[in-house]
């Protein structure tokens, strides 16, 4: 799974509600990481085959059904504190959309100051995730 390539595989979002109290017009959030225990193992990469890493940013983009982007925060940093982590994002809650409603969502990687800017980027593939409805969350817990 390369940082820099075309496309990158499809972006792995482990689903997980933030506080359901607070949160604006009942909308949901995601953990966005893409290593969680022995599930979720989706590394990124640069060109050189080393992890992505210090200097590295990744983002969140919501996908509308006209193909527009809304950009999702907050962006989140590579892990820094081995070789192996640095394939890794740092863990970060983002708000994404209300209950019961499925969300297209795309990451993008880069080195830069911004994605648009950058010497060296990518972008996943898009994934379709239903987002938990509130009541459910609350039977849960």
């Amino acid at each position: 799974m390369r940082l820099f390539s075309r496309v990158l595989p499809a972006i792995l979002v482990f689903l997980l509600p933030l506080s359901v109290i607070g949160l604006p017009g009942g909308k949901n959030g995601v953990v966005f990481s893409n290593r969680i225990g022995t599930e979720v193992n989706a590394p990124v990469s640069r060109p050189d085959g080393s992890g992505a890493g210090e200097g590295a940013q990744a983002q969140l983009l919501l996908v509308h059904s006209d193909g527009s982007i809304q950009l999702l925060f907050p962006t989140t940093t590579f892990r820094t504190t081995s070789a192996a982590a640095a394939y890794y994002v740092n863990l970060v809650d983002v708000l994404v959309a209300p209950e019961f409603q499925t969300v297209t969502l795309r990451m993008r990687a880069w080195i830069g100051e911004s994605y648009e800017n950058a010497a060296m980027r990518g972008e996943s593939n898009d994934i379709s995730v239903t987002m938990p409805s509130i009541s459910h969350r609350l039977k849960a817990d």
